[in-house]
């Protein structure tokens, strides 16, 4: 166990904000989950909960990549689930690693939790506005209704939307959405 290495000084445990034992989402319960077995075998550790990260390198598998993804597979189609009034708080993967180091070198931050999130929260639409902006394209944007987007996710087997051979929803992405926003 890590709390009985002499070589481990200090336990960083990175979570995400939102954690919830009872969320459909399987990202979220499981990582509640975790962070309970850290506090249980190492209660001195500092759980950092990011909200979305996002840096400067936007490849496809990144947040913003995916969302720039989309709109160039779906020919400037931007897919809101409801009505995007969503918020979402994008923290900069810099700023996590301020965060981690100023932990590391504070004492007080032993055993405590911290949730990070950027300056600016977006709804969903305004993200999209932003992201459209990014790439030079006219805002064309289609609402898919909650309960819609549910009955679709919730089919068995689901993991992801495809599009061209892309993933550019996750379940457990638009599960979040649908319920909550994520911001800290």
């Amino acid at each position: 166990c890590i709390k009985n290495s002499p070589h481990v000084k200090r336990f960083i445990h990175f979570s995400a904000s939102g954690v919830d034992p009872h969320s459909p989402s399987i990202m979220l319960r499981t990582k509640w989950y975790g962070e309970q077995a850290v506090r249980e075998y190492c209660p001195d550790a500092t759980i950092i909960k990011p909200t979305i990260i996002y840096g400067t390198k936007f490849t496809e598998s990144s947040f913003v990549g995916r969302f720039i993804a989309t709109i160039r597979m779906t020919s400037g189609t931007g897919i809101l689930i409801g009505d995007g009034s969503s918020k979402l708080q994008p923290v900069y993967i810099p700023d996590i690693t301020k965060a981690v180091i100023n932990a590391l070198k504070m004492p007080e931050s032993i055993g405590q939790t911290y949730e990070l999130g950027g300056p600016v929260v977006y709804t969903y639409k305004e993200l999209y506005e932003t992201m459209f902006n990014g790439v030079n394209m006219k805002p064309y944007m289609v609402s898919v209704p909650v309960e819609e987007a549910f009955n679709y996710y919730n089919f068995p087997g689901f993991t992801s939307i495809l599009v061209r051979g892309r993933v550019i929803f996750r379940k457990s992405t638009c599960i979040s959405t649908c319920i909550r926003s994520n911001c800290c």
